[in-house]
């Protein structure tokens, strides 16, 4: 097997993703990592119940909370950002990573209202 990747994480962050991949090899899955894979799902899922319209948005929706999630995660640890943690990970902006890719996804995956071509008013005879 090959060593791992250089990681550019700080304090905490590299002992414990150290620790992490250690734990990976030997079939372990660190709690951080499915807590955090819960969360994105959570969040892409009740996206898709409040804004979502048909059926083929919701692993859209679901995959792209997930990856923001992670992506939020990893750039909180990289900045040192401190903000509301549960274990390991950074809530507020795992969670404002997550509302930006939805927010993306549903940008491209929701069709364009139709427009209107009078003032809207019924003509009734």
């Amino acid at each position: 097997m090959s060593a791992p990747a250089v990681n550019l994480l700080r304090c905490n962050g590299v002992a414990m993703v150290a620790v992490q991949a250690r734990n990976v090899r030997r079939g372990i899955v660190p709690p951080s990592l499915v807590l955090s894979l819960l969360l994105g799902s959570i969040y892409g899922l009740l996206f898709h119940s409040i804004f979502g319209r048909k059926l083929w948005q919701l692993p859209c929706f679901w995959l792209s909370a997930v990856i923001g999630f992670y992506v939020g995660e990893i750039l909180a640890i990289l900045a040192g950002v401190e903000l509301l943690r549960l274990g390991n990970i950074p809530l507020i902006p795992a969670t404002t990573g997550a509302l930006a890719g939805l927010l993306i996804c549903w940008f491209f995956t929701s069709a364009p209202q139709p427009r209107s071509r009078g003032r809207g008013t019924v003509r009734r005879g």
